[in-house]
């Protein structure tokens, strides 16, 4: 996952706190994408409810969803 600076432009990167959670958060979420990490565990390290990793999520623009077309259809075949 590539972060582009557009996506990270209402962060302040001035240094403190702030900027370690972003940075902290950005390498959380790369490894929740790159399915490392579950979304609970992923929102556990971030310390965010699962609900605020969501909206994390929605900033770095990556899909809280995560399964493969292969994955979705093998979860459905035994739904009725």
């Amino acid at each position: 996952m590539a972060i582009e600076k557009e996506m990270l432009a209402e962060y302040d990167f001035s240094g403190g706190v702030r900027g370690k959670y972003v940075t902290r958060v950005a390498a959380i979420v790369k490894r929740y994408e790159a399915g490392e990490l579950s979304q609970g565990k992923a929102a556990e390290i971030a310390g965010l409810t699962r609900a605020g990793f969501i909206e994390e999520l929605a900033r770095f623009k990556v899909s809280p969803i995560q399964y493969t077309a292969e994955e979705l259809a093998e979860e459905l075949k035994d739904v009725s």
